[in-house]
């Protein structure tokens, strides 16, 4: 009987070890840096623009490496992908360990962010390939819930480590999770060919480099109106306020209300705990009602919590603002990568997912190493007030154009 039942659990028993919980302990690891970072670097430089630099250096490698890692899952098995993503983070964060000069830091952020390409665009495909598009909400929802329940202590456990065995501490502590989540990927991912690796092998027809390019070049030409048009900016603009909050709110507790390390550490803690609460309502309302009735709600409440920040005038009223930004990004979880999964091309045979799914992952990139960026060059110009509101602004617009400029792209079943 269990073996015929049409259910999605046995999907779910296979991912739990090789996906779900590699993910967990990732999100944990990197989570442990949210409220360190920022503070680490303000030991290689006192100016905020440099600051924004360092903390998007990671963004940069993930734009470098996007494109490229989608195209390799063409031609490399999604293992072995994943493996060398996760074991090049890992040594990336430790090295921060031992690094003391800022061109070698900017280098090896650039690296861990390639790193993170090769990890994300790997598990992206994996779970798209595993779900329909009724569906896919509640299973890109489950996959943004284990990353948020990851996160959830990480902020708090990252400063606590820092306030009691220095700053670089948790690096040590980060690297050595990552290599746990390496080992469930070693031990619980099969070799299982993705669609166009296997006919590769059967039809001996491996694409060239020339024929990969050509390949590359004629799926982003044949969705330009996508990747360039209202879904790219849309999703460009929520990854900015997503990843610009994570930046604001360190540098705001810290160098404006004088908090101590450990009280951002429990204050982003606090906000990942509700954040990470939402994502089966945030499933559900994706495949019940569609994308943008969880997508546009989201971003005006983010927005607004935004502007909140920057009044913020104590312990308590940012912990009030960061909160409420947790509830509105809470109930968008794994909206965007449902939107890219939903708008990948179909009539490909599998070639043109994989470059689909780096090049649409590349603009949310660029949207997070655009926020630190943007950040750093208005609060160093004017003040963190204002770059917390210029943040709230791409929020707010991000919402705008999901409501007004992207078509629904959940298909309800014909009854």
């Amino acid at each position: 009987m269990s073996e015929t039942t049409p259910t999605t659990s046995p999907i779910l028993d296979k991912l739990v070890f090789s996906f779900y919980l590699p993910s967990f302990i990732g999100a944990f690891a990197l989570a442990l840096l949210f409220p360190v970072l920022p503070i680490y670097a303000e030991g290689f430089t006192l100016s905020l623009v440099y600051i924004g630099f360092i903390l998007a250096a990671d963004g940069l490698g993930l734009l470098i490496g996007d494109i490229p890692a989608g195209a390799l899952l063409n031609r490399i098995d999604r293992k072995n992908v994943m493996l060398f993503g996760i074991v090049l983070v890992a040594l990336c964060i430790a090295l921060l360990f031992w690094i003391q000069n800022i061109a070698l830091l900017l280098l090896v952020r650039v690296v861990t962010g390639i790193g993170m390409a090769f990890l994300n665009i790997s598990r992206y495909s994996y779970i798209r390939e595993q779900s329909q598009n009724q569906n896919r909400g509640k299973s890109i929802a489950t996959l943004g819930g284990v990353v948020r329940i990851g996160s959830f202590a990480g902020p708090a456990i990252g400063g606590l480590l820092a306030a009691s065995f220095g700053l670089r501490v948790p690096f040590i502590f980060a690297a050595a999770m990552m290599l746990i989540g390496f080992v469930f990927i070693l031990l619980f991912v099969s070799k299982k060919p993705s669609n166009v690796l296997s006919t590769a092998r059967a039809t001996n027809t491996f694409d060239s480099p020339l024929a990969a390019f050509t390949n590359l070049a004629k799926t982003l030409r044949g969705n330009r109106h996508i990747l360039l048009g209202p879904p790219g900016f849309g999703q460009l603009f929520a990854q900015m306020i997503r990843h610009g909050r994570n930046i604001v709110i360190p540098l705001y507790g810290s160098q404006v209300l004088g908090l101590e390390v450990e009280s951002v550490g429990y204050i982003m803690s606090i906000a990942s705990g509700i954040d990470m609460s939402l994502f089966i309502p945030a499933g559900i309302i994706m495949d019940r009602f569609g994308r943008k009735f969880a997508i546009v709600p989201s971003f005006i409440i983010q927005g607004f919590s935004m502007i909140l920040v920057g009044f913020s005038t104590g312990f308590g009223s940012l912990l009030f603002a960061t909160c409420l930004m947790g509830f509105g990004n809470g109930i968008s979880s794994g909206t965007m990568m449902t939107i890219g999964a939903d708008l990948a091309p179909e009539d490909f045979k599998g070639k043109g997912q994989g470059e689909f799914l780096g090049a649409w992952r590349f603009l949310g990139d660029a949207g997070q190493t655009g926020a630190p960026i943007v950040v750093g060059f208005v609060a160093q110009a004017v003040t963190l007030n204002l770059a917390a509101f210029v943040i709230a602004a791409v929020g707010f617009g991000s919402a705008y154009i999901f409501a007004k400029h992207v078509p629904e792209t959940l298909k309800k079943k014909q009854t």
